[in-house]
């Protein structure tokens, strides 16, 4: 985002909003709150789709490989969290406090650079 040439941020913004405008057309006078939040979600995702393609090119293949780890992680979370919320089931919110603090640990093992001992 910060490069020269920040072509990836300007994608990234426009297929958000491209999306946005889609969902309101496809949607019409529907065009209500959980519509709004479907399309808000997959604008989202696909925003996070594009940077990460342009984290590839720019910064190599470890990086996008703990981007793709961390967004996978992320989606099963929310997916999880949701799934509680409604359940209210103890387990799940159990697992969802796991998995947060699983994935700040991997999240800061992952980002460190390895130091090679000689």
């Amino acid at each position: 985002m910060g490069s020269e040439k920040p072509v990836g941020y300007s994608l990234s913004i426009g297929l958000f909003v491209l999306i946005q405008v889609f969902g309101f057309v496809y949607f019409g006078p529907d065009y209500g709150v959980e519509e709004s939040s479907i399309c808000f979600s997959i604008g989202a995702m696909s925003s996070s789709a594009v940077y990460l393609i342009c984290t590839a090119i720019s910064d190599g293949l470890h990086e996008f490989s703990i981007g793709i780890l961390e967004f996978s992680i992320g989606i099963l979370y929310a997916i999880l969290a949701i799934w509680s919320i409604v359940g209210g089931n103890i387990v799940s919110i159990v697992s969802c406090i796991v998995i947060m603090f699983l994935w700040a640990v991997l999240s800061e093992v992952i980002s460190k650079p390895q130091v090679l001992n000689s």
